[in-house]
């Protein structure tokens, strides 16, 4: 069976999965997420790309981002992803292949299925037991959405911005919400099709890329 296909689109959010080869815990030093981050950084900016979220986990990274109109999402990944995997095998005296072959991405239908997906990456040390809340890993963005810490890599949501126009009061409402479990995290495939958002967009976008919509039971 054919790999599934990376559809990017400018003007959109993405949802991007960049995964350690063979699924290795690579990425549980401090140091190392560090400077991931600062190569994620890096090419942000030299791209124009806006960065929503982050998750860094020991073996895969969670991102959405929008890579803009200038350079397209394949090569702003290919700088980060390659040139964090050369630094990597240099400081650990490493060869080989750092990441799987192809990073994942999911085209976003807008802003508001954006902040679904930031509330899905940013549970994601608590759904896999790692901590008792979202904002006790280190390793994401939550602090800055639910606690207001800054972080200069992140470009806020305008739908997270339009939860309440009082900081304290948006950021008590992110807090509840990526504590609970939600309804949309049961069916955690919805994260990782082609595109997500509305039945409507889903099937105008497939039709538009000569796919078809998997089958659910």
């Amino acid at each position: 069976m054919g790999r599934a296909p990376r559809i990017h689109l400018a003007g959109y959010p993405h949802h991007v999965v960049m995964r350690c080869n063979n699924r290795e815990h690579l990425l549980v030093q401090d140091q190392d997420r560090s400077k991931l981050l600062e190569f994620i950084g890096r090419y942000k900016s030299r791209h124009a790309a806006k960065l929503h979220a982050y998750t860094v986990m020991s073996n895969h990274v969670h991102l959405i981002w929008d890579p803009g109109q200038e350079v397209p999402l394949p090569d702003q990944m290919r700088d980060i992803m390659t040139n964090f995997a050369k630094w990597f095998n240099w400081r650990h005296g490493r060869k080989g292949h750092f990441w799987e072959s192809r990073y994942h991405s999911s085209v976003i239908q807008d802003d508001s299925y954006a902040l679904t997906c930031m509330r899905y990456i940013h549970r994601n040390p608590s759904r896999a037991g790692l901590v008792s809340f979202p904002w006790e890993y280190t390793g994401s963005s939550v602090r800055h959405n639910a606690f207001g810490e800054t972080d200069t890599l992140i470009d806020d949501l305008p739908s997270f911005l339009g939860l309440s126009p009082y900081p304290k009061v948006r950021q008590r409402i992110y807090r509840q919400w990526v504590e609970c479990p939600f309804e949309q995290e049961k069916h955690k495939e919805m994260f990782y099709e082609p595109f997500m958002g509305s039945d409507s967009f889903r099937s105008r976008m497939l039709a538009s890329h000569g796919l078809t919509r998997r089958r659910t039971k």
